[in-house]
């Protein structure tokens, strides 16, 4: 079996469309699928943009893994949509991605990142701050990249969400308003985790 061949297939609900080097999203795929399909697998192509997914409006699961997804990419808003996989990408600014997905994805229970330049996994602190971060952006969540969300790292994340507002975040450093119980100052606060170097 080959397994870099191309792929278009759809049964019952589910759409699968690899290994195409598609750039963006076709309409005719949109057109013909666009309001039946509630998984879609667009593993394997080269797209830069998911416009068009806007029209896929009972879209459940997305699978869009091993693609050219960056920092720029605009996301989507949908409300249904539970599960989604953005491995092998080339999103740098977690910061930026969180806000974006969140908006954009409030019911995710199932998110993987893994291999995109913004995953923490060079150590273990910096990954299990970056787990809090995510878990505390997605209540609902209850995997992250493939592992489940624990009940004690969903306390860890629901505490540090009610005393450190995350306000900034590169590929390098965290930037957080701490509230201080004393006085109720913000005090800022500059947090290193990783130098991807």
């Amino acid at each position: 079996m080959n397994l870099s061949a191309p792929i278009l297939a759809f049964h019952a609900d589910v759409l699968s469309f690899n290994n195409l080097h598609l750039q963006r999203i076709p309409p005719s795929l949109r057109d013909a699928y666009g309001k039946q399909a509630k998984y879609v697998d667009l593993s394997f192509n080269a797209l830069r943009s998911i416009e068009e997914l806007k029209h896929f409006t009972v879209l459940e699961v997305l699978t869009l893994d091993n693609n050219e997804l960056d920092d720029k990419t605009q996301f989507v808003r949908n409300t249904r949509l539970q599960e989604l996989s953005l491995n092998k990408n080339k999103f740098a600014d977690l910061y930026r991605l969180m806000n974006q997905l969140s908006s954009c994805y409030p019911n995710l229970q199932y998110l993987s990142l893994l291999d995109n330049p913004a995953y923490l996994n060079k150590d273990k602190d910096d990954y299990q701050k970056y787990r809090y971060y995510v878990i505390h952006k997605f209540p609902k969540l209850k995997f992250l990249d493939s592992t489940r969300v624990t009940t004690q790292e969903r306390i860890k994340a629901k505490k540090i969400s009610a005393f450190v507002s995350v306000f900034g975040l590169n590929r390098n450093i965290v930037y957080m308003n701490k509230l201080t119980p004393k006085n109720s100052g913000i005090q800022s606060k500059k947090l290193q985790l990783s130098s991807f170097q």
